[in-house]
């Protein structure tokens, strides 16, 4: 039989599940409030500056940015994109707050993580803050900036603060001057950050990886079974994944979006998960793999409905599961068509091929010590197979990925 990969995920019940029973109404996104950071959508080219040693600034990155609006107008989406940086944030607008909740993964090479800021705009300028507490007991401040904000133009800088707030540094200033009024949504397996896949490896991020694609299929809300999409793609490089889930039930569209990445220094899968629906608010769940199950928890929670979500070796089959304490609330399966090429190509290593850097290619794979291995054409591939004793440095790259997968 072959072995599945069960995720368990256990959520808050007051409105932080990832899917609900019955679609309720939407609320209405145009007010003024909600639409503050509509200045921001479409594409960008960013110029950023970096603070020397001798505190004066040099332009140090160029960047390519896409926002856009999720959810129905209730969300914002950021893809921030660059040789060196890659950059994602989800930002929606709180109305028992009044405030403006960011959520922000910039991983670095092989490591992941979500952090939050908040904050709100004044005279036309926003500012967003998140506190922590320093190892030594301090209080660490974090303070982002919108300013200067134009039609074709803005500017984003940050600030850290070691007391408190009682002083302030910057490192970096991002001047955005806009390509084009709209960005549209990816459609495929990959969206705008990645490149190769290489920017973290190793078995946790290619489990989330192979989320990525279209998956239709039903989900069984009060009785009746509504069709239903998953589309997942991957992002930051390798880093995450991002999702978007639609099903319409008595006329109400239901989406919800998620993002799922790998906190490697903590040992975490995360999950920052947000839907269309009237008073809920981005959650981030954070959890770890015991055996073949991934138990994820928001936290502050006391009541707790259980998700499961099963998907098949080869990641043809998704099977989901809400329950609360006592009942089962939801049931959902999603399947995607798979040639058997495409099945070879889901059980595949490596990302990107060993002698370029470059994506595998569905029809340049090979099988090398029992695993299905890829290269990014067929050239390569049949040069590794007929050669495989005298190539030691492909050996070593693939061999280096078995022993991290153990």
């Amino acid at each position: 039989m072959a072995q599945r990969w069960t995720m368990k995920i256990l959520v808050a019940s007051w409105g932080l599940a990832l899917f609900t029973a019955s679609v309720g109404a939407q609320e209405d996104w145009s007010a003024p409030q909600h639409r503050q950071f509509d200045f921001w959508l479409g594409k960008w080219d960013v110029n950023l500056r970096m603070i020397q040693p001798d505190k004066t600034w040099k332009d140090s990155v160029q960047a390519k940015v896409e926002i856009y609006s999720i959810l129905d107008g209730k969300a914002i989406l950021e893809l921030w994109d660059s040789p060196t940086i890659k950059g994602f944030s989800l930002r929606h607008y709180d109305p028992a707050t009044k405030q403006w909740v960011l959520y922000l993964n910039w991983p670095s090479k092989s490591s992941s993580s979500v952090g939050s800021l908040r904050g709100q705009f004044r005279h036309g300028r926003g500012e967003f803050i998140a506190r922590g507490r320093r190892p030594d007991g301090g209080v660490s401040v974090s303070r982002y900036t919108f300013c200067d904000i134009t039609p074709h133009s803005l500017r984003w800088d940050d600030a850290y603060s070691r007391d408190g707030g009682k002083t302030w540094t910057n490192n970096w200033i991002m001047e955005f001057s806009r390509t084009a009024k709209l960005a549209e949504l990816p459609v495929g397996p990959t969206a705008h950050t990645f490149a190769n896949g290489g920017r973290c490896v190793g078995a946790e991020f290619d489990r989330i990886a192979k989320l990525a694609g279209t998956w239709r299929g039903q989900v069984k809300v009060k009785g009746e079974l509504v069709p239903a999409t998953l589309r997942a793609h991957k992002v930051l490089d390798g880093c995450s994944v991002i999702a978007f889930l639609e099903y319409t039930h008595s006329g109400n569209a239901y989406k919800s979006f998620s993002l799922f990445t790998y906190n490697k220094s903590k040992g975490q899968f995360v999950e920052l998960w947000l839907d269309n629906q009237r008073g809920t608010h981005a959650a981030v769940l954070r959890g770890s793999e015991d055996g073949r199950v991934l138990t994820l928890l928001a936290r502050g929670s006391t009541h707790l409905p259980k998700h499961v979500w099963t998907a098949s070796e080869d990641f043809h089959t998704l099977r989901f599961e809400s329950r609360t304490t006592t009942d089962l609330t939801l049931r959902a399966t999603f399947r995607r068509k798979l040639t058997k090429q495409d099945a070879m190509f889901a059980k595949a290593i490596n990302n990107v091929c060993p002698r370029s850097g470059k994506p595998i290619v569905a029809d340049a794979l090979t099988t090398y010590r029992g695993h299905v291995i890829g290269f990014c054409n067929a050239g390569c591939r049949d040069d590794f197979a007929a050669n495989v004793e005298q190539r030691p440095q492909d050996r070593a790259f693939f061999d280096k990925i078995m022993s991290q997968k153990k």
